[in-house]
């Protein structure tokens, strides 16, 4: 009696399963994303949803069938977030796979994540920080099975290898990445979403920790007055002011300049500049250290 009981139990549970997710096909099973909470994963949140044109386009194309299915580890979604977004804001399920591959979540979102987007070789980088705790807990489990070996292995700098050899870039600058992130969540995310490249980051850090007296926060330089009085100046004045700036020093044109959006300092020029010497630099770890596609799809 105990036993059937039970039983019932069991079969309950399976059918109020079967009801909430559907009934699986070669592993393929539908949500119902309008009555069933599913949390995202934070590394998948990191990067941005789609907007505008581009998510309604989406909307359309899962209107006539879904062709990928999302990608789902238990009840945390690892990939497929503006899928889910669409069908939730269609009213229709969201077909989905169960994530049984090797590896982590983190390595599998990033891998996805790497062939889809253009990444500088910072945000890879940043990327390669959420790898770092996994591939630690990794190495030490190594080092603890081998009774061999006398002398301690340097723990995160194999760590950061590795994660660089999966992302892109080198050990060295995952490592830079890494103190970032240790010193400011702020910046971090800023690096992440692509706003501060590694050396933008690395700059604000500094400065933030570098000690400030009274007197030099208070006191301005000429450049500083030049600026304040020309984003002062009224728009019917730009002509004149920029003539002027000709017959002028260069530093004093250029902060002139920067007031109008001409050759300004630090602007999406000079970032993306940056970043596409730092894509260089990328692209020869990448070939020093032997990387491929294959290694990023491995994780699948």
């Amino acid at each position: 009696m105990k036993e059937k009981n039970e039983q019932k139990q069991t079969d309950a549970i399976n059918e109020n399963a079967a009801a909430t997710r559907g009934q699986k096909q070669d592993g393929i099973y539908e949500i119902d994303p309008t009555t069933v909470k599913i949390d995202v994963h934070e590394l998948a949140a990191t990067f941005p949803d789609m907007e505008g044109v581009e998510f309604e386009q989406l909307k359309s194309s899962m209107e006539k069938g879904q062709q990928n299915p999302i990608i789902m580890h238990g009840n945390v979604l690892l990939d497929g977030r503006n899928r889910l977004n669409a069908c939730r804001a269609l009213g229709i399920k969201v077909k989905a796979v169960e994530w049984k591959g090797t590896g982590t979540p983190e390595e599998l979102i990033i891998a996805l994540n790497l062939h889809r987007r253009h990444l500088t070789a910072s945000q890879r980088a940043a990327l390669a920080v959420k790898l770092l705790p996994a591939l630690e807990q990794q190495a030490a489990e190594r080092r603890g099975a081998r009774t061999d070996i006398r002398e301690k292995i340097p723990l995160c700098g194999k760590a950061v290898d590795l994660a660089g050899t999966q992302v892109g870039v080198s050990g060295k600058t995952v490592a830079k990445a890494r103190k970032i992130a240790e010193a400011s969540e702020e910046t971090y995310q800023e690096l992440l979403s692509g706003k501060l490249t590694l050396a933008q980051a690395a700059k604000e850090i500094k400065a933030a920790d570098a000690p400030e007296s009274p007197s030099e926060s208070k006191r301005l330089t000429a450049l500083d007055v030049i600026e304040k009085l020309v984003r002062m100046a009224p728009d019917e004045l730009t002509r004149d002011i920029l003539a002027v700036a000709e017959e002028t020093t260069k530093p004093v044109r250029k902060t002139i300049r920067s007031c109008f959006r001409f050759e300004a300092p630090g602007t999406e020029a000079e970032t993306e500049a940056g970043d596409a010497a730092e894509d260089v630099d990328a692209e020869a770890d990448v070939e020093a250290e032997g990387f491929t596609e294959a290694d990023a799809d491995a994780v699948l």
